[in-house]
This record gives structure tokens, sequence and C-alpha cells, in this order.
């Protein structure tokens, strides 16, 4: 058994096949080499700071076996220098047509290359169910702050190959956004082809650098709202930010479809306070600028805010500043709406910045859980295609959020020397003695990694903190020292949580995801 115990404690844990994947003198930083395939045969691993990564082996049996060196993967290929991961270029993930535009045409309201805001206003508030934002390929509408409240029974469509674009100069204001809508209802946004973009490096007045409330749809109270199609581009924030407004409470009902975002200054969703959301088919990459720069940010700022009825689908977060999605539920607590959150077919790359980051001590992982209130995350069909640092890190006590993961393959995580571990989980509140820890289960979980540090870190209080229901199975590749390590932990233990080397490749993308 091996198992690092600090301040420990006697702790049933089975590990079955502690096998590592070593080091080697001809194992330089970003080459392959030959190694052997569990079960027999040759394959290829990726040397990072000496270390052997996971062996990648040709053969393919599904989610029991087979891992393809695919030519997106970090595996199998020259990646360069161990801190640095390769990008891999998704393409977006669009996958529905939008319907034919039809309506008005909004330049009748009298356009103006040089300045479109008084026609492009004019025509969303106009008496028209469909207002079609027109033009030739390669148009734009150049528009001031947008705000509208009550908008009604409203589709807008904006032709293919218009662009919708921040005038210059126009949004030096704390919030001025690009398109705000508070307490509207039955609105749609169709955009197949078309981008809606900001000035994410404009220089802003001294007094406000950040820049991080200027969204490009800010959602406040929303009742049936629907993006499609649309790619949102150099968000002076967050490309869409969905909360709740005084009038009505949580939004209600919203739909994100076949959204790209690309560059935005603090995060690609933010999701406040919402009942009932569902984002399908929704990519973001290269996020940076200001905390917490995720892709997706669950961040509710009161604890009557709701997280409720939510689903992602089809999702995909890569080269983002600081994590992939953020669970931020520390102003919730055990009197809030218990939250309902599913994600499903989730792909991650790398989302850690080096070059984005400028405070220390900021916590780095793909996916990063903080808590207060009761409710239930899933995780089905999750493929980590590198990192430099690790899959989560946890701080949600077992008397809140239930975490289950089901299918999940996180590879040649942690390429960084100072990466946190590739699984953490921390204790809430140092100052409650009486906080459990736990409460996660892994179903058909596979993890590597790149670095020999602890697979998973379980950090106590030292105030007696107990640990328990944490169930299922982790499947795992490299070496590994200590498997799990328990700091701080004095308190009683009942998880009946296992790990087991792999025996075979692990699954490969197209396995979890499809694609």
């Amino acid at each position: 058994m091996r198992t690092r115990r600090v301040y420990g404690w006697a702790a049933a844990l089975v590990i079955a096949g502690c096998g590592d994947s070593g080091t080697s003198p001809e194992c330089i930083d970003g080459n392959r080499v030959v190694c052997e395939c569990p079960g027999g045969g040759g394959g290829e691993a990726l040397c990072v700071a000496g270390r052997i990564g996971a062996c990648v082996c040709a053969n393919d049996g599904g989610l029991d076996g087979g891992l393809d060196a695919a030519p997106d993967s970090s595996i199998g290929r020259d990646v360069g220098a161990p801190d640095a991961m390769p990008d891999v270029s998704l393409p977006d993930a669009s996958v529905r047509e939008c319907p034919a535009p039809y309506g008005v045409r909004a330049s009748t309201f009298g356009y103006d290359a040089a300045n479109a805001t008084a026609a492009f206003q004019a025509a969303l508030r106009s008496d028209e169910p469909a207002i079609i934002i027109d033009g030739d390929e390669g148009s734009t509408w150049l528009v001031d702050p947008s705000r509208f409240v009550g908008l009604t029974d409203k589709t807008i469509f904006i032709e293919e190959g218009v662009t919708v674009q921040a005038r210059p100069g126009q949004f030096d204001e704390t919030s001025a956004m690009l398109f705000r809508c508070t307490d509207c209802t039955n609105v749609e946004v169709y955009g197949c082809g078309a981008t809606f973009r900001m000035l994410r490096d404009e220089e802003f007045n001294a007094e406000d650098m950040p820049g991080e409330w200027r969204h490009s749809f800010g959602l406040y109270g929303a009742d049936g709202f629907r993006i499609q199609g649309l790619r949102i581009e150099n968000s002076g924030g967050d490309a869409i930010y969905v909360a709740g407004s005084t009038a009505r409470g949580p939004s209600q009902d919203v739909e994100i479809l076949d959204v790209t975002v690309d560059g935005a200054r603090r995060q690609g969703i933010s999701v406040i306070s919402v009942d009932g959301l569902s984002v399908d088919g929704f990519s973001c990459r290269d996020v940076q600028g200001r905390y917490p720069m995720a892709g997706i940010d669950f961040e509710p700022n009161t604890a009557e805010e709701h997280l409720t009825r939510i689903v992602l689908n089809d999702v995909r977060l890569e080269n983002n500043g600081r994590t992939g999605i953020l669970f931020a539920l520390a102003r919730m607590d055990q009197t809030s709406t218990p939250i309902d959150i599913t994600i499903r077919n989730l792909y991650l790359h790398d989302n850690w910045l080096e070059e984005a980051q400028y405070e220390d001590g900021k916590s780095r992982s793909e996916v990063i859980v903080s808590s207060g209130p009761r409710g239930h995350i899933a995780f089905e069909n999750v493929y980590v295609d590198g990192s430099q640092q690790g899959f989560m890190y946890n701080r949600s006590d077992a008397n809140s959020i239930q975490i289950d993961m089901t299918n999940v393959v996180a590879r040649d995580l942690n390429s960084r020397a100072d990466s946190w571990n590739p699984i953490g989980l921390e204790v809430r509140n140092y100052a409650d003695a009486v906080l459990p820890m736990g409460n996660m289960s892994f179903t058909n979980f596979h993890i590597s990694t790149m670095r020999g540090s602890p697979l998973f870190q379980v950090r106590g209080s030292s105030h007696d903190n107990e640990l328990r229901d944490l169930t299922g199975e982790i499947v795992y590749m490299g070496a590994f020292d200590p498997l799990i390590e328990l700091i701080n932990l004095e308190g009683e233990s009942n998880y009946t949580l296992t790990f087991r080397e792999a025996a075979a490749a692990f699954p490969t993308r197209e396995a979890i995801l499809g694609w």
C-alpha cells in the first residue's frame, strides 16, 4: 500500500498494480520514446522533465481499451518545452442550422456606416416581431452600448458575414455592454456565420482598467432567451452573462446553442442566477485579462440566487487563462435552493496560461469547485487532452454538493513542475472543526500525468475533519508517490475509493465524446 500519511490515521485503501512509468536518461523533454504497451506490443510515450509519460498504443477497443495517437493529441508528436502544451486548434462545435432570416431589415431604420447605433436600437425597439441585422459579406454595424428593457416576443437575425462591433471610444463606462437585456421575454438571436465583436484591448480610463463588466451579452431576469450560431470575439468582460433581476428573480429558460467565444477578457459564460439553462455546442478559447478567466463560471452573488435545471452538452474549452470550469459557490449556503448541474460531453485542453497570471496563490486546475450550498454536479463523458495543471481542485464539504464523475479520461496532466495535484480535496473552512470532507464518486475514471506528485491529495485542518463518501475506482497510468496523500486528518474515515493501475490503454477521445 503506497499511502503517505501526515497526522494520519488508519484508512481502508485498496491499491492494485502499483507500477511506475519511471524515468530514463534518454528521455529528453518533448521527445517520444518507444514503450511497452500493457498486455504486450509497442507504443510511444511523451517525455517531460525526464519522466516517461503514459504509453500510447495502437490497439482500439472502445471504453475498455485503445488510445490512438490522434492528430491533435499531445502524445506521439513533438510538443516542445515541458511547460508548454500544444494548441490543438479544434473545430467549433456548431451542428445546427439557423432558421432562414425573415422580417424587417434594420438598415431601413437609417443605417449609418460610421455609427449604426440609432438604426440598431430603433429596429430592436420597434413593434416589428422579426428584425434582420442585414448587410453584405464583411459588413459591420458599429454600435454604442445598447440596453433594452422589457423586450418581448422578438426574433433577431444577424445575416451571415455581418459583424456587430463595439464603436471605438464609446465603452469607457464600467458596465458598458454591447447588448444588455433586462426583464426580456421570448427573445431569439440567430447569427450563424455572424460575429459579435468588442474591443478587449481598447484603452479604458485609468480608474477602471480591468473592464471586466463590459459584456457582449448581459441577460438580467430573462424569461425565454436564445442565442444561436454566433461567434463572440474580444469581449471587454464576459461573452455572455446570465443573472437575475430585481423584478423577476433568476433568469429562466435560457438557451446558448452553437456559440463560439474567442478572446474574452474575463469569462466565456458567467452564470449568476438561472432556473433552466441549456448550453449545447459551445466552444471557448483564449480567455485572459481579468480573473477568474474561466471558460464557464458559476458564481452566484448571494445565497438567494438559483443554479437549477442546468444542462451543458458538447462543450469545448481550451487555452483559457486560469481554468476550464469554475464553481465559485462560496456565497451560497445551506439555506440556498439546492443546485442542479449536469455537464455532458466536455472537452478540456490546457486551461491555464502563465502569461495571464497576475496574482500569486490562485488555485490551479481544469475544474475548480468551492461551495456552501447543497445539491448535485454530474460530469458525464469528459476528455482532458493535456494540461499544465491538474484535473480537479475541490473545496466543498461532504454536507453540501455531491460530485459524480462518469466516463472520464484526463490524460497528460501536470506538465508544469509547480503544478497542483491531479486531484485535490481541501477543507472548505479551516476554522470549522466539524465540516466533513468527501462526497465524490468516480466511475470509469482514467487519469495520467507528467509528474510524480501524489495523485489524490486530501488536506484537512487538524480539527478532526471526517473523510467520507469517496466511492468508485480511479484507473491510472504514471508514477505517483504516493497515490493518495492525507494531510492533517485525524477524524474518522468511511470511504471505499480504490486505485488500479491500467492494464490496457485508455479510452480514446472518440470513444468518450463521439468525435
